[in-house]
């Protein structure tokens, strides 16, 4: 799988924002712990130092000419997660580029 390049951050960060919308989703979590660093590693550089863009907290790539978006989300202990779940992957789906082959999974990282 390809790293995602700006055009796909800005897709997942629009994700994101598509997933956390979704009522019984508490959080949007990034999708790899290597993810999660180089985005703290974003926060805490200092201004002007530079470096890549941080990585979106849903994330997009290419693998063989398919576009897999991965999100990982918190839900709420009161909610139906398994129906949650799937409202968040019609919800990114609804959000993705036409025209192109997609792959969409979603993780529960916790239920809150």
């Amino acid at each position: 799988m390809t790293t995602a390049g700006s055009a796909d951050a800005r897709l997942g960060d629009d994700l994101a924002t598509r997933a956390l919308a979704v009522d019984g989703v508490d959080r949007v979590f990034p999708p790899t712990v290597r993810a999660a660093a180089a985005r703290a590693a974003q926060l805490v550089a200092p201004p002007g130092a530079g470096g890549s863009e941080p990585p979106s907290r849903v994330d997009v790539g290419d693998h063989d000419g398919t576009l897999v978006v991965t999100a990982r989300i918190a839900t709420r202990r009161e909610g139906d997660t398994p129906r949650t779940a799937r409202r968040v992957a019609d919800a990114l789906i609804d959000g993705l580029p036409a025209g192109r082959d997609a792959a969409v999974r979603i993780r529960i990282a916790q239920i809150r």
